[in-house]
């Protein structure tokens, strides 16, 4: 959606960037990226912000040295046409505009009063804020984004509080008891994961480290990615929107070692790339370390006696190496078996498969016949529809490893099990003859499934 607003509309700067900052150029057409929005919800609060002035904070969004490649996402100096837009490009457009003129709005500013209040002993705290100028949240009023003006709050019950002197003495007219018990935190989703790798920082206590991780772990465009290998390498597994950690990745946090496991390794190592990049260190200390590192890691691991040992209950047995198999759900729902061996690898999943039956006969018919036509009216209790019956069968998605092993003999029990098909990826190159000849076999196989 962002790509067709920047390539196919041209209403939004370039789309594949994570700054946060423009540069100097930029502000000298803020102005002209105003007026482009005068026929939108906008174009009232723009104009005025055009004619009037607006706010250039300098030191929060303009600078240059943290603009690598491209700047933050703006609307360009093209004249927006809504009605060209689709529904989700105008929401997406919308979002664009929407920060872009509250960057260019005033502070939101506030008085704020905290009250330590005791009594017999107990003391109790409270805080209550207090509204000066809405500045950049009133954006979102003018475009009925936000309904409520934080403005427009009845404030005439708390003005006492704001006026409250240190050493004043108060009247407890009425009380109330709340009985609350804590609970525990939720687990991560794709939103919260996303989030932490982004602010990783949060978990590190050392300060300079905090300003390494400033970037998180990863960048906007591997952060999804690192999150599906966690899932089809099987140390995650997804339960509906949540992630649930499985054994074996249970398993691999417990054997890790701590500098493996803490973010405090990727601030150092950003620590020291930063350096290289401003010419302070040269490269070849860093990697010399990260190869004695990795040395120095393996070795440890070879002299552990710790070992791996995942604990998987109502576990299936593998037909292979009859050790515990881990059973988890793929996006489809369909449950899959994988051995935990990693010199066996074997994985099947469970497809319930439709058995056709029949009607199981008519009841209520005549006996017999005679040469007159006889009206025979059917009621639906005479028709016995049975219940629909599914079959469990097994498909195999990874044979064993051990396999390669000519000497191996296969497991007994495994004949009715099949392999499924791979589909070879169309995408991956070749001639045009190669690519019509994978598109037309994979259109074969879908057909296939669906009779």
């Amino acid at each position: 959606v962002l790509q067709r607003l920047y390539e196919v509309h041209k209403i939004v700067s370039y789309p594949r960037t994570d700054s946060r900052y423009i540069t100097k150029d930029i502000v000298a057409t803020l102005p002209d990226r105003l007026s482009a929005l005068s026929r939108t919800k906008f174009g009232e609060i723009a104009l005025r912000y055009k004619a009037e002035g607006f706010v250039v904070d300098e030191e929060r969004f303009v600078q240059e040295a943290l603009v690598t490649d491209h700047h933050a996402i703006i609307p360009t100096e093209q004249m927006v046409k809504i009605e060209a837009l689709s529904e989700a490009e105008e929401k997406l457009w919308s979002l664009i505009a929407l920060r872009y003129l509250e960057v260019l709005s005033p502070s939101y500013t506030y008085k704020t009063t905290t009250a330590v209040i005791d009594c017999e002993g107990f003391k109790f705290k409270t805080r209550l804020t207090l509204p000066i100028n809405d500045g950049f949240k009133r954006v979102a009023k003018s475009v009925k984004l936000n309904s409520l003006s934080s403005l427009d709050i009845d404030l005439d019950n708390n003005y006492a509080l704001l006026n409250l002197k240190e050493g004043s003495t108060l009247t407890i007219e009425d009380l109330k008891t709340r009985k609350q018990t804590t609970t525990p935190p939720e687990r991560f989703t794709d939103a919260t994961l996303l989030s932490a790798m982004e602010h990783a920082g949060r978990f590190v206590e050392d300060k300079d480290l905090k300003a390494n991780l400033q970037n998180g772990l990863g960048t906007p465009a591997t952060r999804a990615d690192i999150i599906e290998k966690l899932v089809q390498n099987h140390y995650v597994d997804r339960d509906g929107k949540y992630f649930i950690p499985t054994a074996k990745g249970r398993e691999i946090v417990r054997l890790a070692p701590d500098v493996l496991k803490s973010p405090e390794l990727t601030g150092q190592w950003e620590a020291r790339l930063n350096a290289i990049s401003l010419g302070k260190e040269e490269c070849e200390p860093f990697i010399k370390d990260i190869k004695s590192m990795a040395t120095t890691l393996v070795g440890e691991v070879k002299k552990s006696s710790l070992v791996f040992d995942p604990k998987v209950t109502d576990a299936k047995e593998c037909p292979y190496c009859h050790s515990k198999m881990l059973k988890f759900k793929d996006e489809l729902g369909l449950t899959h078996n994988i051995c935990q061996r990693l010199s066996c690898s074997y994985e099947e999943k469970e497809v319930k498969v439709k058995i056709e039956t029949g009607l199981t006969g008519l009841k209520n018919l005549p006996s017999s016949y005679s040469t007159n036509k006889v009206k025979v009216t059917i009621s639906k209790s005479a028709v016995k529809v049975p219940k629909a019956v599914y079959q469990t069968k097994i498909e195999v998605v990874n044979e064993s490893k051990l396999n390669r092993n000519r000497n191996y003999v296969k497991p007994e029990g495994l004949e009715k099990t099949y392999t499924a098909k791979k589909v070879e990826n169309i995408s991956s190159g070749g001639t045009m003859a190669d690519f019509f000849r994978l598109s037309q076999e994979k259109k074969k196989n879908t057909n296939s499934k669906r009779k």
